[in-house]
């Protein structure tokens, strides 16, 4: 099972349905998490059509900014939407492949330091799993630890220790890129270049106990400031440097 989350800022033009399509079929990806869509419900609409053969659910933006979505290839899995809100989509995840079967997150954490507390308040809904299987992706706009920056400002902020508080709470591992490793740009050149690791998959802990197959990658796409990542998982995974490059955080 291979899963694609990318922040693709913004998807309403045809010019980039154009594009996110064709990359979106280059990745062979069975399940896709897109954030920073910024789509009413006609545009998410519309974008599900022009991809024929998936099938997809949007949050709609609200405001000029956000909006997530979810496509999946229903050849290859069954989603139910469990639940939406402006910063995440749930969904319970059945592979038609395997017996693979999973909770997943989608989400698009707050730009703003006073509103990511609104974020961490999932560990709630994320705890009741314990350590089973799960995956929670996306762009959470924070990073872990200074490792994770280059360029700008190098210190450690409120918003850093609150993010790591909410991954040991819920008792999740942080899945490292075998390929990649920042994923945001700020498209600057020279000293005023920053660059960051912000977009990230989370698994609960019992996949890495059993030994299942799971490799996470940066993909080199050059559409938004965001590179989007990729977790394949499963008897199929095909990509070099081992299994499981895990952080562990509790």
């Amino acid at each position: 099972m291979r899963i694609l989350s990318w922040n693709v800022r913004g998807l309403g033009a045809p010019d980039k349905h154009r594009m996110v399509k064709h990359h979106l079929g280059k990745a062979n990806c069975d399940t896709v998490m897109l954030q920073e869509t910024k789509c009413g419900l006609t545009e998410g609409e519309n974008f599900i059509k022009y991809c024929r053969s998936w099938i997809g659910s949007f949050q709609v933006v609200e405001g000029l900014s956000g909006g997530l979505g979810i496509l999946w290839n229903p050849n290859k899995v069954n989603i139910k939407i469990m639940g939406k809100s402006k910063h995440w989509i749930s969904d319970h995840v059945q592979s038609k492949i395997s017996s693979t079967s999973f909770p997943l997150w989608n989400i698009y954490g707050p730009t703003q330091s006073p509103d990511k507390s609104k974020l961490w308040e999932l560990n709630e809904q994320i705890s009741l799993f314990g350590s089973n299987n799960y995956i929670i992706g996306g762009d959470f706009n924070v990073i872990l630890d200074l490792s994770e920056k280059k360029g700008g400002t190098n210190k450690i902020s409120r918003d850093m220790v609150g993010f790591r508080d909410f991954i040991q709470g819920i008792e999740a591992v942080v899945c490292i890129p075998s390929e990649g490793w920042f994923t945001w740009t700020n498209k600057r050149l020279g000293f005023t270049n920053i660059v960051e690791h912000m977009d990230r998959f989370l698994t609960g802990s019992r996949w890495m106990m059993e030994g299942m197959p799971i490799i996470a990658k940066t993909l080199a796409y050059c559409l938004s400031d965001h590179f989007p990542i990729m977790l394949e998982m499963g008897s199929e995974t095909r990509w070099g440097g081992g299994y499981f490059k895990f952080q562990n955080m509790w």
